[in-house]
């Protein structure tokens, strides 16, 4: 009796293991959380401490590239305000719900910003999407982006319209 309850502890104990492992990915921050997160990646900004921001985005790549598109010089002075923070959903299948947030401020050139940061779990640790969030970038929404390729339509077919076409 002792052996099968050692048994079943050890195979709850796995399952619990794996599930936890991969399985948390799916399991998006919380508000409190998000913020946490978000002032460790803003803290790495201000001290220009590009390696530690980097590490803390969910691609060290795609800081890389955002950190050279907007250039080191304009990381703001000041911490950025939170105009908003939402629960952000799968795009696809294999994508990951997480913690959107919305921040805007002034960056280091003076030009105002405003952009999404998403807050996620992955193999059950925190990371961010756009770290370099004075950057003006957005994170994809499937229905913003069909919606703004219908209006764009909407809006060809009116200029077509208004020339004879």
């Amino acid at each position: 009796m002792i052996v099968g309850g050692a048994v079943l502890v050890v195979v709850l104990a796995g399952v619990a293991l794996w599930s936890n492992a991969g399985g948390g990915s799916d399991k998006p921050p919380t508000d409190a959380e998000a913020r946490a997160y978000f002032d460790r990646i803003v803290a790495a900004a201000r001290a220009r401490d590009w390696d530690k921001l980097c590490s803390l985005n969910g691609a060290n790549f795609n800081c890389r590239v955002q950190l050279d598109t907007v250039g080191r010089e304009s990381v703001p002075p000041d911490p950025p305000t939170i105009v908003e923070t939402r629960f952000h959903d799968k795009q696809s299948s294999d994508g990951t719900p997480g913690r959107l947030l919305v921040v805007e401020g002034v960056d280091g050139r003076g030009e105002r910003y405003h952009s999404e940061v998403l807050i996620f779990r992955y193999d059950g640790q925190l990371e961010a999407t756009n770290a370099v969030y004075w950057g003006g970038f957005e994170i994809f929404d499937r229905q913003r982006n069909e919606q703004r390729l219908q209006d764009a339509d909407q809006r060809n077919k009116e200029q077509q319209n208004k020339q004879g076409k």
